[in-house]
């Protein structure tokens, strides 16, 4: 027969271990949500889907001027707000790249919005990495603002009428292949 003593210990050994596991399938849970949201597969709508496009005009990283406006009725528009110190930016500029050379002759173009790094910085990023992308340089966060970038990498694809059809914030695995597909559908 147990004694009390031994029965206290018995309840106290389970209890702990049933609190190990609610804590290991608490995390469990949570690694998967954040794996899901990272990897672009949790995508909650972003409120500026489904709206009109805010024009800005921006400085480029070459000297010229480019105004949003221009491109409305004509072109579909990607826009990446990124900054050079920013590690999944970095690995998105290059697959943007790629999308804007295997798109632009269907109608595409594609503006790397740079969030707050000097031209010197971008160029040599841009230099270093072997990459040709139109650079707009937004020192000030206006466009950032005007589309509401809290964090970055964040894509925007406005269509052909000035509607975004499409966001997306981060960059992970996945990513790219997302991104592709709502340029193709937007050409359409």
């Amino acid at each position: 027969m147990e004694t009390p003593k031994e029965q206290q210990d018995e309840t106290k050994a389970s209890g702990s271990f049933r609190d190990r596991w609610r804590q290991m399938a608490v995390f469990l849970v949570g690694a998967v949500v954040v794996a899901l949201y990272f990897g672009g597969y949790l995508h909650m709508p972003d409120p500026l889907q489904g709206k009109p496009a805010k024009a800005f005009s921006l400085s480029s990283l070459d000297g010229g001027e480019v105004n949003l406006a221009n491109h409305i009725g004509k072109d579909v528009v990607l826009l990446d707000f990124w900054a050079v110190w920013c590690p999944p930016c970095r690995k998105s500029i290059p697959a943007l790249a790629d999308i804007a050379g295997e798109f632009a002759p269907k109608g595409l173009v594609v503006y790397a919005v740079n969030q707050q790094d000097t031209p010197e910085r971008v160029n040599s990023f841009l230099k270093s990495e072997n990459i040709t992308v139109p650079v707009l340089m937004d020192p000030e966060s206006v466009a950032g603002d005007l589309y509401g970038v809290s964090s970055i990498p964040k894509i925007v694809l406005i269509d052909r009428t000035g509607t975004i059809v499409f966001t997306h914030g981060g960059y992970g695995p996945g990513a790219g292949g997302t991104i592709r597909r709502a340029v193709d559908k937007a050409l359409q």
